[in-house]
This record gives structure tokens, sequence and C-alpha cells, in this order.
């Protein structure tokens, strides 16, 4: 709830922002939904729904910052802490190419163009295993890819390559 001497439709607009443990601040979007309270119009409800999935928060400690604004610049200013657990999901995308379809026992297997998606960001990906499955359905262990690179442009994709 929100007080204004001057009445709720004074109330220009509520800014929302995530302050991280760090201080760090996150400008989220302003969706609230503000709604004059019907026995005295200088107090004003609003409520917000945002989800979090697309700030790429990491488990941690926040707060929810709500700043008013009236339509002449003047403010009031509150924040809420909370507590944010990512859930972890399984990577849910993995792609590569080998340098050739036939090999001899002289020669190495090469993977390139190796691409691996996960929600919770390519850091989240401890190792790529790799194994060669033999006639008889039984694997052998070959390698493991752990040199995964994020992406710069989205960093739920991480390159990644075994020589």
């Amino acid at each position: 709830m929100i007080f204004d001497g001057d009445g709720g439709s004074d109330i220009a607009k509520i800014d929302f922002r995530i302050r991280t443990s760090s201080g760090a601040i996150i400008d989220i979007p302003d969706n609230a939904s503000i709604t004059s309270d019907s026995f005295d119009r200088r107090r004003i409800n609003f409520s917000y729904n945002q989800s979090l999935d697309a700030f790429n928060l990491a488990t941690g400690n926040y707060s929810l910052l709500a700043t008013a604004i009236d339509k002449a610049g003047a403010s009031v200013s509150t924040e809420r802490a909370f507590t944010f657990t990512r859930t972890n999901t399984a990577p849910n995308s993995l792609q590569f190419q080998i340098n050739k379809a036939s090999y001899n026992n002289t020669e190495t297997i090469n993977v390139s163009s190796g691409w691996v998606y996960d929600a919770n960001g390519a850091t989240d990906i401890a190792r790529v295993d790799f194994k060669i499955r033999r006639v008889d359905g039984s694997f052998v262990e070959i390698a493991d890819a752990t040199n995964i690179t994020p992406l710069s442009s989205d960093n739920r994709w991480g390159r990644m390559a075994l020589t």
C-alpha cells in the first residue's frame, strides 16, 4: 500500500529493482497493477508479479526495491529481503561433429563444433562424458570434456571440444 496526500491518481509509476548481496542493482520491469482504495482516495494498493527466471540470478540473498513516484517526481521507497534458490535443470541439448566416419587403430577421433545447452548456464556443467559403444552394446569410456566455455551472447550455451 502507498499513501499519497494528493490521491491515488497522482502516482505516475512504481519502479522495481533487485539488489544483489554484493549491492549491484538489476532494473526489472515495472508492471505493477495500481488501484485506488475505495474508502480513502489517498491510499493506493498495488500488486506485482514478475518471473525471476529471465534475470539469471544465482542462488543467494536479494532484496526487492520498490519506489513509488508521483507526477511531480517526488518518491518514497521500501525494500524487502528474499532468498532465491535456482532449481537445477539437466542440460537439454548436446551437439557435436566428429572428423570422419571411419577409423583404424592408429587414428585419433576428434570432436569439434561441440555445444551444450543448460538453462542454469554453461558454468553449471561439470563435464560432458564421451563413450564409444561397442558392437555388443557395451561402452568404452574414452574421455570427458571438462573445459566448457560459455557463449558471451547467451551463457546458457557452452562450447566444448575433445581431441
